[in-house]
């Protein structure tokens, strides 16, 4: 009877997710080929755009009250923003857990902890790898500032016929622009586009996935008696020991071997 290999490459995926990624990527092109037809006259960038909308009887005198209901209007998809960076942050973070657990099959290296000792490491100050924190800030700063250039907050000054400013005939009302609105779904579909590509790349398995549980994470801790303070020391998972057919894997500061196919471990 052939032996089944104890490991086989998982493509990690987030299965619950899929439709809606497709929907944003439906989304992102949709809008991509509207903002590419419409006003190609009245595409200017930012501020500079003479366009302005309506919403909830936003267009109203230069006073306080409408004020504050155009900057919330223009402010409030910044907010969805901040949440989505939330969002993303948590699944690349997610993506880094299963790249370094999976790593510690093949690198010895200390564990990451918050205050490091002997060979530990500190936890990274952004919660993710650089490689993949530094774009992601980035990204997240570019798209908060295509957003303030998308919508705004605009000024239009009535005068009388000999010139001079009427104050009480101003309006505030909220504007946007179609150049901005552009490279902002350009960005956005790029961000998608990237984290689609990471989430459904193929792993190639070197140690059984965790997912965050308490009970694997428990089961694969259980080093040799004489393996001392072994928290303090560069690990590696591998087999450590064996009972008679049974093989035992571990994080060991000891040397430890690669679990072959067909063989039983616990």
């Amino acid at each position: 009877m052939a032996s089944e290999p104890i490991f086989t490459p998982e493509q990690f995926l987030l299965d619950e997710k899929q439709a809606n990624v497709k929907s944003c990527i439906i989304t992102v092109v949709g809008g991509v080929g509207l903002t590419s037809t419409l006003g190609l006259k009245e595409r200017r960038w930012g501020p500079a755009s003479p366009l302005t909308f309506s919403l909830f009887g936003s267009t109203t005198n230069f006073d306080t009250p409408g004020i504050l209901l155009n900057a919330a209007i223009a402010n409030a998809p910044q907010i969805y923003l901040s949440l989505c960076y939330v969002t993303f942050n948590g699944l690349y973070t997610c993506i880094a857990m299963v790249y370094e657990w999976n790593a510690w099959a093949t690198v010895r290296k200390g564990l990451r902890v918050t205050k490091a000792e002997g060979a530990q490491r500190s936890t990274y100050f952004l919660q993710l790898p650089y490689k993949w924190a530094v774009p992601l800030t980035i990204t997240s700063g570019v798209l908060h500032w295509l957003m303030s250039e998308t919508l705004f907050i605009v000024r239009a000054d009535i005068r009388t016929p000999g010139g001079d400013l009427d104050d009480r005939e101003s309006i505030s009302a909220c504007g946007y622009s179609l150049s901005s609105l552009l490279a902002l779904v350009l960005v956005a579909f790029v961000l998608i586009f990237v984290t689609v590509y990471t989430v459904t790349r193929r792993v190639q398995q070197h140690i059984p996935f965790a997912a965050a549980s308490s009970l694997v994470l428990s089961a694969a801790c259980h080093p040799p008696p004489e393996d001392v303070d072994t928290h303090l020391k560069e690990v590696q998972w591998g087999v450590v020991d064996s009972f008679k057919d049974v093989g035992h894997c571990s994080f060991s500061s000891n040397q430890v071997l690669q679990p072959l196919a067909g063989n039983r471990y616990a």
